[in-house]
Parts: C-alpha cells; structure tokens; sequence
C-alpha cells in the first residue's frame, strides 16, 4: 500500500529520442503487469514487468524503467525472493538523489520497499533507516497517504520489538490522518494492523471489530492480497476464543488465496495457522505436520522470524505429546534465531516454554529459573499479561518442591497484578492454586478453591456454541473435581454443590469426589502452559442454544454457598470476559504486514 508513489514505466517522460513503438510495447506490459498482479497472478505480472523494464532499458528511459523495476521488486518480495528484490531495489534506488518531485518520490517508495525487504529479513535497524528516509521525502512533498503508510511501516518495527504501546499510538495517529484525508486503503491498512496489535494485547474483541472495518474496504475495492491478510488475522482471532468451525473457515479461504496468488511465504503461514487449529482439537500429529511443511518453506525462503516462531510451535506439540527431549531440541533451535534477531518477546515464549519441558519432567529448579527469565523478558517486551500469569506457574514449581510459603508468595504476587490489570480469569485460577496450598480442610481452602470455580464454571452460561462449551469444560475440570474434594468436609455444602452441578451438567465431571471416592490431594494445580482441548463431536456443533443458568437450589436450610457465590461475583467484576485461555504457542506471527502494490 505504500508503493503507491513507485511510479511504473508508464509514468514519467520518456526521452525524445527513444522510438515511440518501444515505449507503446513497455506501456502495454507495463499495463499487463499491472492487471496480473492486481488479479494476483504474480508470475505473469513478473514477466510482464521484465518484458517493460527490457524495452525501457532500450529506449534509455532511466527513471520510467527504474521505476519498473520497483515494480517487479515487489512482486519478487511477495513470492519470497527477497535477495533479487533487494538487488532490483539497490538498482532502482541508484536513479534517485537530483532534488526535483518526481525523483525524491521514486526515492522514497523505493526506501519504503527496502524498507519491508529489511524486516523480512529481520534487519531491523536497517529497516528503520530505509523508513526514516521515505518519511522524510514524503513529508516534504506533501504525500499524506504516503506518510500515513510509512507510520504503519514504523509500528510493524515497534510490534516486533515488542513496544505495543508505542505501536499502537502510532497506529491511532496515522488511522485519524489517513481518515482525515479521505485516504481509505491506508485507514483499513492501519486498522489491520491495529487489529494484531489489540490481539497481541489479549483484546480480541477489539480485534475482531477492527478486523470487519478492514475486510469491509478490501472487499469493496476487490483486493484479494488485503482481503487473505484479513482472512488470516479473523482466522487467528476465532481460534483465540474456541470458535475452531469458523477459524479453520478463515484460514482456509485465505490459504486458497495466498496458493491461488503463488505467495509462498503467506501459503506457509496459514499452512501454521491450521496447524496451530489442528493442535487446539488435539490432532498433535496434523499439527506437527503442518509446522514442520511450513518450517521447510521458511528455511528454504531464509525467513528466520517465521521459522523461529514455527520450531517454537513445534516445540508446544512435542510438550503436549510429552516428548520433552524433542521439545528442548526444537527449542533451542528457536532460542538461537531469536537471539540472532534481537527478539525480546521470542526469547520470552521461548524461555517460558522451557520452563513448561523442564517442569513436565520434574526438574523444578530448572523450571523456575527459565520462569523467572521468561519473566523478565516478558516485561522489557511490554508484556505485564504474561509476567504476571508466569508468577502462577511459579507457584506451581514451588508447591511441586514443598516450599508451600514460597508458592504463596508467588500466588500473592500474580493475584495482584491479575487484578491491577484486570485479569479475572487468570485471577480466578491463581486464587485456585493458592487455595491448594493450605491443608485440605482448612477453612483458607475452601474460600478459595470454591469462589474460583464457580466464578469459572458461570462463564459457560455466557458461552452459545456447544463446541465453545466443551471446550471450556475441559479448561474447568481439574478446577471442578478440586472443588468437589474442599466441599467434601461439609456435608450440607457437598449436597448444594452436588445438587447444582446436576442442574447443570457438571456432575459428569467431578462425580467421583462428590461421592467422597477421592480423599486424597490431585494434580489440580493450574497452568497456564501448552494445553489442548478435544475435537468436539458433530452433533455438537450442530446445535447452538445457549445454556440456561439454573434454578435457585432449595435443601431446607440456609444455603452454604451463598458467601462463596458473592466472592465469586467480586472475582468477575474484576474485569471483563478475555478468551477462554492462554497459550503459549507463536500465533498471530507475522500478520502485520504493509506490503504494498505497484501505483500507476
């Protein structure tokens, strides 16, 4: 979007001399090039731009095919051959530099071009530079639009260094400005990329209302590069909160889009999209295929980001199949990539995952150092969401070593930032873990480990898809069969909770505590690392009625649970309702995108 101001062969004069038919044949495959790529046949749109870019190089028009050139650069950098797009670039940048309008233009959408060859490669400073100077010459002739492009360009480089705040005030700027100036490709290009930006916040439903502003424009305006990035992030989105039907829907128009158009790159990324889907319905084996093919396209392109975020992947199913080795291996791999590229947020989902492996095989010192490291990157990444979940699963490898002082403190901790942050959901699960802790009949548990889940469990009664609700029944039953066994003690508020989870369907769940056949302390404990949710069964989905909430449960006393259901309310107006969990695979990667098409 911002190589509009790449002026193709058929702008600009030609010189007096050059015989007319050979600057009508570069016109006509100029023009040809234009329609292929517009249509998304990228490889007749390449042929046409060398035909014109040749007939130019004979007629002696140097700016017009140095312009041309930029063109067919840029559909180079969109089928991942990134080092003849930066060779093609270098030579059209070359023609720049003589002070009038036309030329510093040229310059600046040629800058803007190496600019995003720069990020592809994860040279990022070099990416900034290119930036810097396209903004410069833009703002100097006036190019609003163009401004406003190099902006969204500027915030992909804050996102990827993990400064989300400043991406997104960026993006807040340079939406208003391109709307101000009736600039519409520009606004839906800021507002994708502000739709990653709110995901990688955890506010997806910010994202979502951002992301059907975008599709709207690109739909209008029949772009199908556009309209697949959007496919793409929606995809993502919908994966985030359960909706897998509608997700693999998503990911798999724009994947058809992306192969139909020959991007490689972008054909790899959904090809990790419907693994990362194949992962969430517990398909490990899909899913490691599906990485590992698009791992193959990343180091065959030398796409390192995208292949460290895909060995990270890879590593997330080989811990949820418990194939801790394995995980460790790819792992490492991943660390390196991210050291290489500077990647403060890579190194930290690298670092926590680490922590996930060490602990799965009870290596619990090791756990807490890589949480602790994870932890720290996570807030230099501007990432206080993730720091504060980890405090959990510190607690979690303190209480695995006996150190139930230690644990608390963690708990504490992590309850405090959940809720200065809003968190009710990770909130709710820390103050499960810290009510594990105490002894089993203590009265400490029990406030505790109750609240929580029934908080937890009153969100299926927000939920209206039956795969939405049998996926959260699988986040909620360690916490389910915990409750069972601190309720145990009180006959009086066994047989209240008994008789509520019938009225609900939870019973199924945590039947074998409620009927006192597990007296002794589980695994409960709640993480927040690597977890998988069933494929939910056809007829589930067929249907989609929403989950009555039950009838107030009369035992001829005064009811047990009533102290315990108003803490819960005060633990979900903490905050409001975020995605049913957390994960610690790589998934929205490289969604931010402004790649731009040739202007005429």
């Amino acid at each position: 979007m911002g190589e509009r101001g790449a002026q193709n062969a058929a702008a600009g004069a030609a010189p007096e001399e050059a015989p007319q038919r050979v600057l009508e044949a570069a016109a006509a495959a100029n023009d040809a090039g234009l329609r292929a790529w517009q249509g998304g046949d990228l490889e007749s749109a390449a042929n046409a731009f060398q035909r014109a870019a040749a007939a130019l190089d004979r007629a002696e028009a140097v700016l017009p095919r140095s312009a041309t050139e930029h063109n067919l650069a840029l559909v180079r950098m969109r089928q991942g051959h990134l080092d003849e797009a930066a060779r093609l670039l270098e030579r059209a940048v070359a023609v720049a530099g003589d002070g009038t309008a036309e030329r510093d233009l040229h310059e600046a959408a040629v800058r803007l071009t190496l600019g995003q060859v720069a990020r592809r490669r994860d040279q990022l400073d070099d990416a900034a530079g290119h930036y810097r100077r396209a903004l410069n010459l833009y703002r100097r002739h006036g190019r609003t639009g163009d401004v406003v492009d190099v902006q969204i360009n500027l915030a992909v480089l804050d996102e990827r260094a993990g400064r989300l705040t400043a991406a997104w005030n960026r993006l807040e700027a340079a939406r208003s400005a391109a709307d101000d100036a009736d600039e519409r490709l520009s606004w839906a290009a800021a507002t994708t990329t502000m739709s990653a930006v709110a995901a990688q916040r955890g506010d997806f439903a910010t994202a979502s209302v951002l992301l059907d502003g975008a599709r709207a424009v690109y739909e209008n305006d029949g772009l199908p590069k556009e309209l697949a990035d959007v496919l793409t992030n929606q995809g993502y989105v919908h994966l985030h909160v359960g909706d897998y039907p509608q997700a693999r829907w998503c990911l798999r128009q724009a994947l058809a889009l992306f192969t139909q158009m020959g991007m490689d790159l972008d054909r790899a990324r959904l090809q990790g999209g419907l693994a990362s889907l194949d992962r969430r319905m517990g398909d490990l084996h899909a899913a490691a295929d599906g990485y590992a093919q698009a791992l193959h396209t990343y180091r065959d392109r030398g796409a390192a980001r995208e292949a460290a975020g895909t060995l990270v992947n890879l590593g997330v199913v080989a811990c949820d199949a418990e194939r801790w080795d394995q995980a460790v291996d790819f792992l490492q791999e991943a660390e390196q990539l991210y050291a290489r590229l500077g990647s403060l947020l890579g190194r930290a989902t690298v670092a926590h995952n680490f922590g996930v492996a060490a602990a799965g095989r009870g290596d619990w010192q090791r756990a807490e150092d890589y949480y602790r490291q994870a932890q720290s990157l996570y807030r230099k990444a501007e990432q206080p969401r993730q720091a504060a979940e980890l405090e959990t699963n510190r607690g979690i490898v303190a209480a695995a070593r006996g150190n139930m002082e230690a644990a608390r403190r963690h708990y504490r901790r992590a309850a405090a930032g959940c809720r200065a942050l809003g968190l009710w959901m990770p909130l709710a699960r820390c103050r499960h873990n810290w009510g594990l802790t105490w002894p089993r009949t203590s009265a400490k548990r029990r406030s505790m480990v109750l609240p929580a889940w029934l908080a937890l469990d009153a969100t299926r009664f927000t939920l209206h898809r039956p795969d939405e609700r049998a996926h959260w029944r699988e986040e909620t039953g360690s916490l389910a069969a915990a409750a069972f066994d601190v309720a145990a003690t009180d006959p009086m508020l066994l047989a209240e909770l008994v008789e509520r989870a019938r009225a609900v369907g939870t019973v199924d769940v945590a039947s074998a505590p409620a009927l006192g056949v597990v007296a002794r302390a589980l695994p409960w404990a709640v993480t927040d690392g690597p977890r998988r949710s069933p494929a939910p069964q056809p007829e589930e989905i067929i249907g989609s009625l929403a989950v009555r909430a039950p009838a107030q449960v009369h035992c001829g006393w005064e009811l047990q649970l009533a102290p315990y259901d108003r803490e819960a309310q005060r633990l979900r107006a903490v905050g409001p309702n975020p995605p049913p969990s957390s994960d610690r695979a790589v998934p929205l990667g490289a969604l931010l995108r402004a790649d731009g098409r040739p202007g005429r």
